[in-house]
């Protein structure tokens, strides 16, 4: 099976030749304009989750396009709110995985039964169960005093216990990783629960896309959901999420890929190529 990697650092226009090539083993939602439901249709297989394989779209692929700097910030701020520490992802303590590691290994591909403790994955440490670990080409280290160590019970010495890898290695964080790889594009309106000038955003394409809609069934060359224009409706269903595009977005420039709002259909088409 062959996967076209596509690099987001090409203009939209310049990907215009990229087609979908694992059609097979999916299905998809029917899709229905302002409407309250949405019905299942089949292609062969299971429906995708979180790591979609249509055109290889997943959190591991944002996290490369956007780097490990973003990516580890994206980690770090969503431990650090569930009052977790360590949250320097290459600083780990008691030779326990962090949270921020864990967010990291599973950024970069590792399924979650890999990960959890319930299910005998790599959470499943005790303080002698050594100081290095190798996953998925990376090095993450556990013998090393963290910087932002506070008096709670969860970091008063460091990575406590499991549970701090199992919450890391449970989130989903397909709303951040959509924001960031819009917002580093130029594009606005990234948060995906508000939409404007009735057009698809990037991040809603992008979030849609990590709901298992296939490409082509979005990209505007191919006759999909982003060939939308200013009078297309205010609702749009998609494998049974509601979008809207009729409000005002928090985060306008004066750019004028955001001047307005979401500008084009361009939006839209660079939040579904990943």
């Amino acid at each position: 099976m062959f996967f076209r990697m596509v690099s987001l650092l090409f203009p939209v226009a310049l990907l215009a030749g990229a087609d979908d090539t694992n059609i097979e083993n999916t299905s998809f939602g029917l899709i229905t304009e302002d409407s309250g439901s949405s019905s299942s249709g089949s292609l062969r297989g299971s429906h995708l989750g979180l790591h979609g394989e249509d055109g290889n779209f997943s959190l591991m692929s944002l996290a490369v396009s956007l780097g490990s700097d973003d990516a580890a910030e994206i980690c770090a701020a969503r431990c650090k709110a569930a009052g977790f520490c360590c949250n320097d992802w290459s600083v780990g303590s008691n030779q326990m995985i962090s949270c921020a590691q864990a967010c990291m290994m599973q950024m970069r591909g590792t399924p979650g039964h890999e990960l959890l403790s319930s299910q005998g994955g790599l959470c499943a440490r005790t303080g002698s169960s050594g100081c290095e670990l190798h996953v998925n080409g990376h090095s993450y280290g556990f013998c090393a005093t963290c910087a932002d160590l506070t008096t709670a019970a969860s970091c008063r010495h460091g990575v406590a216990d499991e549970r701090a890898c199992d919450f890391g290695a449970s989130l989903d964080l397909s709303e951040e990783m959509c924001a960031a790889h819009c917002k580093t594009a130029g594009f606005c309106c990234n948060d995906y629960t508000i939409g404007s000038n009735q057009m698809v955003s990037c991040a809603q394409a992008c979030m849609m896309r990590m709901r298992g809609t296939l490409r082509h069934e979005l990209l505007s060359w191919q006759g999909g959901l982003c060939a939308r224009t200013g009078s297309s409706g205010c609702k749009l269903q998609v494998d049974g999420y509601e979008y809207s595009f009729c409000s005002t977005c928090k985060d306008l420039t004066p750019a004028a890929s955001c001047r307005h709002g979401v500008a084009d259909h361009s939006a839209c088409d660079f939040g579904c190529l990943a």
